[in-house]
């Protein structure tokens, strides 16, 4: 339970930070109340946002300086009528990275994780044909995993 709503938790604070023009740093107390964190909790999440947003090798997807277009929780729905919802996702030119936040991943659970992005590349390829898109799986410690 701790583990889902820190999860949720960090899914919101990153689309927080990245709304606006450029990356805001994410407080404690900013999560504490609008996430019902725990004082903790709450900083470990904003930890973590703040890492990844700051990361050098993680601008790209972050300051809007670097892209054309950016979208945060945007939902789709497969041809079953399933809506998908993906966490991220940035535009440079004719190419699109599709983000999948991750708190952690075990090897085991990996290739379910790599599955989820690559049903998001499909549908994101069906909306933007003219477009190269390309997955990724940006986990909170600043790996990054390319799905491809």
């Amino acid at each position: 339970e701790q583990a889902t709503q820190m999860g949720v938790a960090l899914h919101s604070a990153l689309e927080w930070a990245t709304h606006s023009n450029a990356p805001q740093i994410i407080s404690a107390e900013l999560l504490m109340a609008r996430c019902e964190l725990n004082q903790m909790q709450a900083q470990t999440v904003a930890q973590w946002v703040n890492a990844l947003i700051q990361h050098p090798a993680h601008q790209k997807w972050f300051d809007q300086k670097l892209y054309d277009e950016a979208h945060n929780e945007m939902a789709l729905v497969d041809s079953e009528g399933k809506v998908k919802r993906i966490d991220r996702w940035v535009r440079y030119g004719a190419c699109i990275t599709v983000i999948d936040y991750k708190s952690a991943w075990a090897d085991e659970n990996l290739p379910a994780y790599e599955a989820q992005v690559r049903e998001y590349i499909d549908l994101m390829r069906q909306v933007y044909p003219e477009c190269t898109v390309q997955g990724l799986l940006l986990r909170v410690d600043g790996v990054a995993h390319i799905v491809t």
